[in-house]
């Protein structure tokens, strides 16, 4: 009786798992490519966006030039401004000489040289007035709604708005009228005090870049999501890698505007208004009409760093790998707590609105959806992988 031999036979071979389609050197390019473009989409959408709405929106115009005149180095140099008019529209002197007596009439010319500095104190603290700022603010609504309608018409008279010889001013007659009263000073008829925001001959410049933004506004932000997109799509097999290099291009464009803000701004400002080039108002200035741009910035760099950390967190690394571990039982047994956990947080950051992109309906719903599909697909993965070390015949409660 012969024995009966078993044979164990050798497990079939695993193969081992496919790697990642390979691109070829074009797709790698074309990926690069589209990504590069899509970051400077972005930067330059960012862009269009905060001009449209400081230059063309008139409650945030007005918005911002009452923040303006709030700040004390724009009250100085506008202090200065209305003094300046007042003596260009008053004989300050004659009316010195009017109040007095005969034999001091002679002193007139002096007192009305002491009076200046007085005048411009005086300027200052008018300027702080709940009165002369009201005036300031109805001065800018006026004359923006003024520059929108005769660059958006191309008229130089439509209703109750007109022009000054065909350029677009700033009238601030009141206020030096104000301050001539404060001076007990006959204003008489002020012919000063404008601000010339438009030049007639720059109107077709103005008309043309207008129409252009009103259509980068809405055409740009559409364009940057298609070309993430679509470099997602072209990155088959490495868009993991795809989507941390569009993190790091958003950054960048983040980056780019606080550059834009930080250098040179006070040119920018003195070349368009009548304050100097460097001076401290034209950088007080620049910095309230940038608070947008800063805000902008400040919510693209947060994108750009979560979609990097989002890349990291589902990439090879043993520190990542080791956060999925610990995520892998909650995205199989209670997937719903984690997006409870993620669903409050969220809320919480949409009560706290660190910038205005989450004041906003259309970037609070893209940034909405882009994090609820990286949670889910973390979850996916985190899932995935907790199967794959799971015992077998244990239980997946």
């Amino acid at each position: 009786m012969t024995a009966n031999t078993i044979e164990l036979a050798e497990p079939p071979a695993v193969p081992p798992p496919r790697p990642p389609p390979a691109s070829g050197r074009g797709r790698k390019w074309a990926v690069r490519a589209v990504i590069g473009l899509a970051s400077a989409v972005v930067l330059i959408g960012a862009l269009a966006l905060w001009i449209n709405r400081v230059a063309l929106d008139n409650d945030t115009y007005t918005d911002t030039s009452a923040k303006v005149l709030q700040q004390p180095e724009v009250q100085h140099a506008l202090s200065v401004y209305l003094v300046d008019q007042l003596y260009a529209n008053v004989d300050v002197p004659a009316a010195v000489a009017q109040r007095l007596p005969p034999n001091a009439q002679p002193l007139a010319g002096p007192i009305a040289g002491f009076l200046r500095d007085y005048a411009e104190r005086a300027a200052q603290r008018m300027l702080e007035s709940e009165r002369i700022q009201q005036l300031w603010i109805r001065a800018n609504r006026a004359a923006h709604a003024n520059l929108v309608l005769v660059i958006g018409e191309g008229t130089g008279s439509r209703g109750h708005f007109t022009t000054t010889n065909g350029d677009v001013v700033l009238n601030l007659g009141p206020m030096v009228q104000g301050l001539a009263e404060r001076l007990a000073v006959d204003p008489g008829t002020i012919s000063g005090g404008r601000v010339v925001i438009l030049h007639s001959d720059q109107l077709s410049t103005a008309q043309s870049l207008v129409h252009l933004l009103d259509s980068l506004v809405w055409v740009l932000p559409v364009l940057a999501l298609m070309l993430c997109a679509c470099a997602i799509w072209l990155a088959r097999g490495r868009r993991r890698e795809a989507a941390r290099a569009l993190g790091i291009g958003i950054l960048l464009a983040g980056i780019a505007l606080v550059a834009i803000r930080r250098i040179g701004g006070e040119q920018i400002v003195g070349a368009i208004t009548n304050l100097e080039p460097g001076s401290s108002a034209a950088q007080a200035t620049w910095d309230v009409v940038t608070e947008g741009l800063a805000d902008t910035a400040t919510t693209l760099v947060a994108v750009g760093l979560l979609i990097i950390a989002w890349a990291w967190a589902t990439g090879p690394g043993g520190r990542a790998g080791r956060i999925r571990q610990m995520i892998g039982p909650q995205a199989i047994g209670h997937p719903d707590r984690v997006w409870l956990a993620a669903g409050a947080a969220w809320l919480l950051v949409i009560y706290a609105g660190p910038t205005e992109a989450f004041r906003r309906v259309w970037p609070l719903a893209i940034m909405t959806v882009l994090g609820a599909a990286g949670i889910e697909l973390l979850l996916r993965q985190s899932a995935t992988e907790a199967r794959s070390v799971q015992p077998h015949g244990e239980s997946e409660a």
